[in-house]
């Protein structure tokens, strides 16, 4: 083997143990990434924060999530799914009014242009006629589902 795979190979394992002994239940939110921070409080100028707790959702969880996926090169079709699936695109919408609204208010907080996170809301819709290779935010669904159902458990 080249030197190259055996790094490869010894980051593999690395993170493989990593994933199997991490908590999805943080304790605190100090380990959070800079990027992690500035998406929450922006989220937060549109009461996410009082939107989880109504939900009886725990913070920290949702932000670990957050923050767990940020670095990924296509972490805005996470967002966008999870957004959806704690029924926050709706809460946002009630707020807003418009669909309009609510792709400009999120284009502010994940700094993306409003084509992106349009796409990705409009494929969530089984009826959509958007390209669902370019927008993924529908295949990251029983995922969310499965890590929001752990944190229920978690949390009841």
């Amino acid at each position: 083997r080249s030197r190259r795979q055996r790094q490869m190979c010894i980051r593999d394992r690395y993170k493989t143990i990593n994933k199997e002994t991490e908590s999805i239940y943080p304790s605190n939110t100090n380990t959070l990434n800079e990027k992690t921070h500035s998406i929450i409080n922006k989220l937060d100028k549109h009461k996410f924060s009082s939107f989880l707790e109504t939900q009886n959702i725990s913070i920290d969880s949702i932000y670990f999530l957050i923050n767990n996926e940020i670095n990924n090169k296509n972490s805005l079709p996470y967002f966008i799914a999870l957004l959806h699936e704690l029924s926050f695109l709706d809460f946002l919408q009630e707020k807003h009014g418009t669909k309009t609204n609510v792709i400009k208010t999120l284009k502010e907080v994940f700094s993306v242009g409003e084509r992106q996170i349009k796409g990705n809301i409009n494929v969530l819709n089984h009826k959509s006629t958007e390209d669902r290779s370019r927008y993924t935010s529908e295949n990251y669904i029983p995922q969310i589902k499965k890590q929001l159902a752990e944190i229920k458990k978690g949390v009841s």
